[in-house]
């Protein structure tokens, strides 16, 4: 089994347990943890030189060799990843790398395996590049060999690679997207599950379409999207299971999931899976990194739906009615369009029909007409679909079509913009 040293910087318990579990999904034996608190990365080394000269002493004593590796709890640098290589003399990767190792090993479909390989030889070509400056001062740590002129080959043949996978990539996107294109045609709805690695976002697809999907405690069990039609409803939906986020990832290993976050801005609803059994911070940590990845990737409007997973983890029902109410604040300062925030249990299956009528209500709205007297400029922020509009200075009589569950919260909002309703047709 590939041995390995995890370093790290100001890890909280949360973080260190998660690059762990990271590295033992990948296979490695964890032979030592060190986590140094510093008030900033060393410009050199990452972590600083006292530590660097701890480490060596350690690989030394541990016996480690070139098949081992050095884990850094980070995104490095080329100049930190290479000094660190040239002072341990065995191969050093980062969080990215480590993340980018557990996806070649999950991979299932062509399209996937395409692109974490993209993905990876995206992310080597500045290393790649710091190399050949290096090697042109004759600096090349021993065991990458080869001297310049391998190194400067290596470069190019990456770039070919490239270009030629963006190519094979491109052409599926392309039949994929006539895929979507002739369902949206159909007028099936897409629900999109998704949320952080580990939540139990499969458990819980598993529980909605009576499927039996594999369910692990490791990150990244699923890689390539799954769908099915949800269960006890009479209008067809498609459930989609898709990757989990991470938090502390680059754009380019966001696109090396492409597939699956496509799946989410076409989708017509999100459901938003949230171990709820867990501390705040961590709570905290992992919702602010999910709904930064959904910005990201484009995921504007389209409903969410909160489902706070592992009640039957919660100690107590005033812990767990406490823990919402701090996951609804935390959601509702990141996103406009949170309809409800809902506890579940994928092991015991409670309130999983609460999700199914949630979901159904939301797709299928029982429909209110509104009539509405309001500022022109306030005008574009109303609910619904507005059917009618009659233009009287700078004022606006508008006639919107609103979902019946959300008469409240839109009544409310209207108040707030200055509004008057003159009219509620059942």
């Amino acid at each position: 089994m590939k041995r390995a040293i995890i370093l790290s910087l100001n890890a909280n318990s949360g973080e260190i347990n998660e690059i762990v579990s990271l590295a033992k999904t990948a296979g490695y034996n964890i032979v030592k943890l060190i986590v140094q608190n510093r008030r900033n990365p060393d410009s050199r080394y990452y972590i600083g030189k006292g530590k660097v000269r701890e480490v060596k002493e350690l690989i030394k004593k541990l016996g480690l060799n070139e098949n081992d590796k050095v884990i850094v709890n980070a995104e490095l640098k080329p100049t930190q990843a290479y000094n660190l290589m040239k002072e341990f003399n065995i191969p050093v990767i980062d969080r990215v790398q480590l993340i980018l190792e557990i996806f070649a090993q999950h991979a299932g479909s062509k399209e996937a395996k395409l692109q974490i390989e993209l993905a990876k030889l995206k992310y080597e070509i500045p290393f790649i590049r710091e190399y050949i400056r290096l090697s042109k001062l004759n600096e090349l740590p021993g065991f990458l060999g080869g001297g310049g002129y391998e190194i400067d080959s290596i470069y190019y043949t990456i770039k070919r690679r490239i270009n030629r996978i963006e190519r094979e990539i491109k052409k599926i996107r392309q039949r994929r997207q006539l895929f979507y294109t002739s369902r949206r045609n159909m007028g099936i709805p897409i629900v999109t599950l998704t949320g952080y690695t580990c939540a139990g976002k499969t458990s819980i697809f598993n529980r909605l379409v009576n499927e039996n999907k594999p369910v692990d405690e490791k990150p990244f069990t699923t890689l390539s999207p799954k769908s099915k039609a949800l269960l006890n409803i009479d209008r067809k939906v498609i459930v989609v299971d898709t990757v989990g986020f991470i938090d502390k990832v680059p754009v380019q290993l966001i696109e090396a999931f492409y597939s699956t976050l496509e799946e989410v801005i076409n989708s017509n609803l999100i459901l938003l899976v949230v171990d709820i059994s867990e501390d705040r911070s961590e709570i905290k940590r992992k919702v602010i990194g999910s709904f930064r990845i959904l910005s990201e990737i484009g995921v504007v409007g389209i409903p969410i739906i909160i489902l706070a997973n592992k009640i039957d983890k919660v100690k107590s029902k005033s812990d767990l009615t406490q823990k919402i109410e701090y996951l609804r604040e935390i959601a509702e300062t990141l996103y406009d369009n949170i309809i409800d925030i809902i506890p579940v249990s994928a092991i015991t299956g409670e309130n999983i029909d609460k999700v199914i009528e949630k979901i159904k209500n939301t797709l299928f709205p029982e429909k209110v007409k509104l009539k509405v007297i309001i500022d022109y400029e306030s005008v574009g922020k109303l609910h619904g679909l507005i059917l009618t509009t009659q233009i009287n200075g700078d004022k606006v009589l508008c006639e919107t079509l609103v979902p019946k569950e959300m008469l409240p919260k839109i009544l409310d909002e209207i108040k707030k913009l200055n509004g008057l309703v003159v009219k509620v047709e059942q």
